[in-house]
């Protein structure tokens, strides 16, 4: 059995965007996009991180930079985790109408935007008893009795 040989195709190359407060948890989310990113066979040019959702989308350093990257054609596209983090509500929930907008302006620029997740909720700072907690639900879920 051969392969089909021919050309092949370019790599996308993509930046990784991610808004956080939770600094210890930067890492983690990048390998997310990052494993999102290689599945697609996408080259990661840049991982940006910005500290602060509520601050406006096109005030963070690290979105303009990345958008910069789109629009000088250094990357063709923005992966992030969630869409609250380019585009959340006053709540903080996903705003439909907002990450649609952006991802029509990157488009014009010829690039493009995706969350990996757009229901994604991360909460990593979890108490003794909710651990607790969690296991005894799983342990019932299961059909084990409790000791």
């Amino acid at each position: 059995m051969t392969l089909a040989t021919g050309p092949r195709r370019p790599r996308v190359p993509v930046a990784v965007y991610l808004c956080t407060g939770e600094t210890d948890t930067v890492e983690l989310l990048a390998n997310y996009c990052h494993q999102y990113a290689r599945a697609r066979e996408w080259t990661i040019h840049d991982t940006v991180h910005d500290p602060d959702r509520r601050q406006q989308l096109a005030e963070r350093p690290g979105w303009a930079q990345v958008f910069a990257a789109v629009r000088g054609g250094e990357v063709s596209g923005i992966v992030t985790l969630s869409l609250p983090m380019v585009a959340a509500g006053v709540d903080g929930s996903p705003d439909w109408e907002s990450y649609s907008a952006l991802r029509q302006t990157i488009a014009g620029l010829g690039g493009f935007l995706i969350a990996i997740r757009a229901d994604w909720h991360l909460d990593v700072r979890r108490t003794g008893s909710e651990l607790a907690r969690r296991h005894t639900l799983s342990t019932r879920a299961a059909g084990w009795e409790e000791p």
